[in-house]
């Protein structure tokens, strides 16, 4: 039984009858739970619609990250859950592309992330995308401007639109 070793007054913590409290606690505590799981899928739907105000597949650096966020608007779409089992059944996990596209899954289901937070997480990834297409546009104009038959007025008149171009 729940009984302390011999001669002990007081039990084990883990035996030790719940005081009327903690039981209120342990109630509320699961019903909190209960209903967070029951109004996640909600939260987070409303979450992605926030993210794509934002963000789209291609942001992501990661052919497979892009490639899930596709899939994801595909599920949210044809009016299915989106989940880690609905989403691993759209990805035939082989070798090449399907194993990485298992592996982003994995790293996206397992990382914590709030709703409410969607706008400034999809702000973060769409950040990263405009530094990369600025780094694509840098390199681009570096070798152009080391072509010595293109007129430096022309590549700086490019340079301008494509610069300002970036969002």
């Amino acid at each position: 039984g729940c009984t302390g070793s011999a001669g002990s007054t007081t039990s084990p913590p883990a035996c030790r009858s719940l005081t009327t409290a903690e039981t209120v606690e342990g109630a509320s505590a699961a019903r909190r739970a209960r209903s967070a799981r029951d109004t996640a899928p909600a939260s987070a739907k409303t979450a992605r619609q926030e993210a794509r105000k934002h963000i789209t597949a291609s942001d992501f650096y990661d052919p497979a990250y892009e490639e899930l966020w596709n899939r994801i608007g595909a599920l949210d779409r044809a009016g299915r859950k989106v989940d880690p089992v609905t989403l691993q059944a759209s990805i035939t996990p082989t070798a090449g592309p399907g194993r990485r596209l298992m592996d982003a899954m994995v790293e996206i289901t397992t990382a914590y992330g709030l709703p409410d937070s969607a706008g400034e997480y999809a702000e973060i990834v769409r950040g990263w995308s405009t530094r990369r297409r600025l780094g694509t546009a840098a390199m681009g104009l570096l070798q152009r401007a080391s072509d010595p038959s293109t007129p430096a007025a022309t590549l700086a008149t490019s340079a301008v639109k494509v610069f300002t171009s970036i969002r």
